[in-house]
């Protein structure tokens, strides 16, 4: 499966938060991680991913979500949080080392992001800005490669 990036100008947008990817279901055609505006065609630029990277990118997108999805968890039923957090680091650990892996233009943003989803995954009172930073890796990625 590869991801096409929908990258959208900030600038054109006036968007100044970092708008977190939603999980899109698997229809068997390519997948495209979109910021929640709708841009006309002047407005967006197609990014393709190698499969490696878009394999990282929808793993992590996934992951990013749950984290966010587990707050009601981490303040209410802490043993939930703890199965929800060590069933999510297995895969977590899985993914550290092929993101490392990566070329220097996707590692770069994507192994952080994989850092940070071991908090954001987590029971900790920081899990939800971790969740943020992480996003913000997947988004300087769209930036970087928008410079190209």
């Amino acid at each position: 499966m590869r991801i096409i990036l929908i990258v959208v100008s900030t600038a054109i947008l006036g968007l100044t938060a970092c708008v977190p990817p939603q999980p899109q279901q698997n229809t068997g055609t390519n997948s495209s991680l979109n910021l929640k505006s709708s841009p006309t065609p002047s407005q967006a630029r197609q990014v393709e991913l190698p499969a490696d990277v878009s394999e990282i990118v929808t793993s992590i997108t996934r992951l990013i979500q749950a984290g966010q999805n587990m707050q009601s968890a981490r303040t209410g039923n802490l043993k939930e949080c703890g199965e929800l957090m060590r069933k999510y680091r297995k895969e977590i650990e899985a993914l550290e080392p092929k993101s490392e892996a990566l070329p220097k233009l996707y590692s770069t943003y994507l192994h952080p992001a994989v850092i940070e989803l071991k908090t954001c995954t987590s029971c900790s009172p920081n899990a939800f800005e971790a969740c943020i930073r992480a996003n913000t890796n997947l988004a300087d990625l769209t930036n970087r490669l928008l410079e190209r």
